[in-house]
């Protein structure tokens, strides 16, 4: 019988590139047995098993866990093979979908700190008119008493308690939290109001009963710069703006907190964008993002 070329762990490690606490990992696990072991306890493999070792590599860099190769190693029916390979890939195809939600999210975050920093510059001579396009929002009513300065807060975290009962993960919304106002005037006066909380949705998140669609519009937007507790302010700025330029406000209104307690704690340090829909034709604006 011709005697089989043996390898070293050491010389088995180079040549598989892996670490000799991997090969006892994967003779430990049962995916490998030495091919002969010496009195001093060193075991030395065949090239059939380090053949071995690089298709358990290949199993692992695909993401199967060390007990999945070796249910894959233990078999050689294609069905079974058929059936593994099926339930990986739509696992991967989740996780592909988490990590681009999770990008979105980075992203938007990252957006609202770029916004939140060139807003600080300009300061407060920053009103325009502006185009919010169609959007799919997360959604939750709620009551908000401008005389708790803790009430938006409070808002975000009962929106992200509904988005996690929903089904959703935290990555699922990203961008600003936006709160909206039936009555621009009660939100002026500062009287307690029921507003609804939105977020927007990424287009890889799961449906619930939540998620709204909001068709776009024209608004005249502006920043408040500090606390909340100092927005009228700003309202008036907005408002005298519209009215300067011939503009009939709907009557609404949407805060959307660019720089909030998830990057500052210092309530001086906000950036709040606020976003006072006009009454106009809509068709013409949202017309390019119809099909």
């Amino acid at each position: 019988m011709e005697q089989k070329e043996l390898y070293s762990s050491g010389q088995a490690s180079e040549i598989c590139n892996v670490t000799r606490r991997a090969l006892r990992l994967y003779e430990a696990k049962g995916l490998i047995v030495p091919d002969q072991i010496s009195k001093g306890g060193y075991r030395y493999f065949t090239m059939e098993t380090l053949r071995r070792v690089q298709v358990i590599r290949y199993f692992l860099e695909e993401g199967f866990s060390l007990e999945m190769a070796g249910r894959l190693l233990s078999t050689n029916d294609l069905d079974d093979y058929e059936e593994i390979f099926r339930a990986q890939i739509e696992e991967t195809r989740q996780q592909m979908k988490y990590y681009q939600n999770r990008l979105d999210s980075l992203k938007g975050w990252y957006g609202l700190l770029c916004e939140g920093r060139r807003v600080r510059m300009i300061g407060k001579d920053n009103v325009s008119l502006k185009h919010i396009p169609t959007r799919n929002y997360m959604c939750m009513e709620g009551h908000l008493d401008p005389d708790d300065p803790y009430g938006e807060a409070k808002l975000e975290t009962l929106h992200y308690t509904m988005a996690k009962s929903d089904g959703h993960s935290l990555i699922d919304v990203g961008g600003a939290y936006t709160l909206f106002s039936q009555d621009m005037e009660d939100r002026m006066a500062g009287v307690p109001s029921e507003v609804t909380l939105i977020q927007e949705c990424y287009p890889g998140a799961s449906s619930s009963k939540n998620l709204r669609t909001i068709e776009g519009f024209l608004a005249v937007s502006v920043y408040h710069l500090g606390r909340l507790s100092r927005i009228r302010e700003s309202y008036e700025r907005a408002v005298s703006w519209a009215r300067e330029h011939g503009l009939e406000l709907a009557g609404s209104s949407y805060e959307r907190y660019v720089i909030d307690i998830y990057t500052s704690d210092e309530q001086d340090e906000y950036v709040t964008e606020i976003l006072l829909p006009v009454v106009c034709d809509n068709d013409e604006f949202n017309y390019l993002e119809q099909g």
